[in-house]
């Protein structure tokens, strides 16, 4: 957040907003779980990439219904295909 003064006593407030790409390895744990539900709430996440060696579809299929503005994908096959996607390369 920034802050500029203008003439007068009036301040003049500026939100910058910066947007992420976020990869959760290990999505279907015990951990990951939660977190991949915490992170598809955060405002700022715009897109969730979810890799685990099993249970990512499921995670990604119950985090992906709730309502925000960020997009979900997974990957099961392996950790580069996984961090290629969430990189933004190919699908």
């Amino acid at each position: 957040m920034s802050i500029g003064t203008t003439q007068g006593a009036s301040a003049d407030i500026t939100f910058t907003t910066q947007l992420s790409k976020v990869a959760v390895l290990g999505a279907g744990g015990g951990i990951g779980q939660p977190l991949s539900l915490l992170l598809k709430l955060n405002p700022r996440v715009t897109e969730l990439s979810l890799f685990d060696i099993r249970g990512a579809p499921g995670v990604a299929a119950d985090v992906g219904h709730v309502n925000t503005k960020s997009t979900v994908c997974f990957t099961t096959s392996n950790i580069d295909t996984g961090m290629a996607r969430a990189d933004g390369g190919s699908q």
